[in-house]
């Protein structure tokens, strides 16, 4: 699926991107969307991904059919789809639309503004279609109204909840006028119910908690209110964090979740008379991933579910227990390819492999133990049955076969690894620069107070090693090694003072013994066969570049890090000039020569 503009989706499948809302008209047709406009359907059989013509976060979906859907997000979008593709459609505001809601086609809310948890205010913004077009509608003179939710069960009984300045708020809509009542305090949070006399509230207060040092920080609680059709009342239900939500095209049911405190979550259903549990998981229990939180939630009937999170992760309940219909992304690792067919990628404890094709992945969990906490880092290899991957003083060994354990000299983390062939390998971090001669692996230099960043070598005779030293009252360098295949050499040293700022220099990356990049702390060099030199690459001030890739002379991609710019752009050189280049959370790149350039980064992974 096109992922960003100029980058093809790779891998997770069917997407990455968080997804933020949900809606089903029937078992063989939900929908699910977030962001950068990621949009997923399922047809009972397969989800499918494509996305919006948005770059925008997707907050809300509602549909009167489904040739007739609604889309809300950020920034006042607002797109609609006739069945036979989206379109965009103007608002009026700029305000962020979270939530949708209809009676049919021609009675259309749609609300956005600050909810009580944004830490970016925008004005309240309510907004109604009557089929032909829509138009703003005002709820009261407060501007500072924070508004969290939107439910309806007619065009004549709708209400909107949040909170302002004077306390918690509900208004409501008879058809005719709006009405504001409250709840009893706190912010309203989320809306659903049944029936005109059986809705539910999730109410937000906001409590003291210890912070561990002896005082005390905000922290949120929540409590339940039911409104009868005559009053709201304090209600008893599922445990207070509970989400609610109806289920998307079903009105007879409201479902909540309700942490048990034990990691596990608990699914209740209201069918109007009273709450029973419908399903349960556990984090970190297949096929969850570790600590997923479900953003959102559809279904037609308590046989069948739907939660979606962050990473693209949907999981569906069919009464029985609960399938997992996306691949994981449990975070970044690092990219390698023996060919534009067999493409790998490392995370902490499994490796995921693109052949003829088809993603698998190996759980390497068994062999990366105890004492690696910090897992795999970097993966490197001579051919598709030659591949290395290190981490926390570990080093794996794929021989085309299985993967087994190979001892090593360091028992830290590797921040690098690169070699020239099977019998001439090399992995460095902060023990040094450590070497596999195609029989065991051996430390050659460095460690203690010289660290290794980064190797890399257009050949076994022409290697390049960085290190930073740092000893106590002592000055700080930067250090280029070289080895010519019978010496290792300092070849160049960025020195500076004690007390001053320290330029680390991070990554290698060239084209030939005449073309090497180096990047780091704001600091971008080149080395031409005899001298390195300086570049001025245009990074953001207090940025730099901990990942170089050079897949020519003059096409070289150099991943940003700090200021937060690492997952919105990269810094690209054609040969003259650099320019920033759009990719959504990719900061690693590799390629092979006359093959694509692949992005990886937030666990997803790109190609352009």
């Amino acid at each position: 699926m096109p992922a960003d503009k100029d980058w093809e989706w790779e891998s997770p499948q069917p997407q990455g991107q968080t997804l933020k809302t949900s809606w089903a008209f029937a078992s063989d047709d939900v929908w699910a969307a977030g962001d950068f406009g990621a949009l997923v359907h399922w047809d009972g059989k397969d989800w499918t991904a494509t996305r919006l013509p948005t770059y925008e976060s997707i907050r809300a979906l509602w549909g009167a059919s489904p040739a007739d859907v609604w889309a809300a997000g950020n920034n006042g979008t607002l797109l609609h789809c006739h069945g036979d593709g989206w379109s965009k459609v103007a608002t009026g505001t700029a305000s962020d639309l979270h939530h949708l809601w209809g009676s049919g086609p021609n009675d259309v809310w749609a609300l956005g503004g600050s909810t009580s948890t944004d830490d970016q205010p925008s004005p309240p913004a309510v907004l109604h279609w009557d089929g032909a077009a829509w138009s703003t509608v005002t709820l009261s003179s407060d501007v500072q109204e924070a508004h969290d939710a939107l439910w309806g069960i007619a065009a004549n009984d709708v209400w909107i909840g949040g909170c302002g300045r004077s306390g918690s708020f509900l208004h409501h809509w008879d058809g005719a006028r709006w009405t504001q009542t409250n709840a009893g305090g706190g912010c309203v949070y989320q809306l659903a119910g049944t029936r005109s006399d059986d809705v539910w509230a999730n109410v937000r207060h906001t409590a003291a908690c210890p912070n561990g040092y002896g005082g005390f920080v905000p922290c949120p609680t929540y409590d339940l209110a039911h409104w009868d059709g005559k009053a709201w009342t304090h209600a008893d239900g599922p445990a207070p964090g509970s989400l609610i939500v109806a289920a998307s095209g079903n009105l007879t049911d409201v479902y909540a979740q309700a942490g048990t405190g034990t990691g596990a979550i608990e699914v209740h259903r209201w069918a109007g008379g009273t709450w029973s549990k419908a399903a349960r998981y556990d984090e970190a229990v297949e096929p969850f991933s570790p600590y997923f939180e479900a953003l959102a939630f559809a279904g037609v009937s308590a046989r069948d579910l739907w939660l979606f999170g962050a990473s693209g992760e949907m999981h569906h309940w069919d009464g029985a227990g609960w399938n997992g219909f996306a691949d994981k992304r449990p975070g970044d690792g690092w990219l390698w390819a023996s060919s534009p067919d067999d493409l790998w990628v490392l995370r902490s404890r499994s490796v995921s492999r693109r052949a003829s094709g088809v993603w698998t992945t190996t759980d390497l969990s068994k062999l990366v133990t105890s004492p690696a906490p910090g897992g795999l880092g970097y993966i490197w290899g001579s051919s598709r049955d030659d591949v290395w991957a290190v981490g926390d003083g570990v080093a794996l060994h794929w021989d085309g076969a299985e993967w087994k354990s190979v001892p090593v000299p360091f028992k830290f983390y590797q921040r690098t690894l690169w070699g020239s062939g099977p019998r001439d390998v090399y992995s460095g971090g902060e023990e040094g620069l450590s070497h596999f001669d195609g029989t065991a692996w051996k430390h050659l230099f460095g460690g203690n107070v010289e660290d290794v960043y980064a190797v890399w070598g257009s050949s076994a005779a022409d290697v390049w090693v960085l290190t930073d030293y740092w000893k106590q009252g002592e000055d700080e360098s930067a250090n280029f090694y070289h080895f010519d295949g019978k010496t290792w050499t300092l070849n160049f040293r960025i020195g500076f003072a004690y007390d001053q700022k320290t330029v680390r220099m991070a990554a290698l990356s060239g084209t030939g013994p005449n073309d090497v990049w180096a990047t780091g702390d704001e600091r971008v060099m080149h080395w031409d066969g005899t001298t390195w030199t300086k570049m001025e690459a245009g990074l953001p001030v207090g940025t730099g570049s901990w990942h170089v890739w050079a897949r020519a002379p003059g096409d070289v991609w150099m991943g940003s890090a700090g200021g937060g710019a690492r997952i919105h752009s990269a810094t690209h050189f054609d040969g003259q000039r650099w320019s920033q280049i759009p990719t959504p959370a990719g900061w690693l790149f590799f390629s092979l020569p006359g093959g694509p350039l692949w992005s990886f980064g937030g666990g997803i992974v790109r190609h352009r």
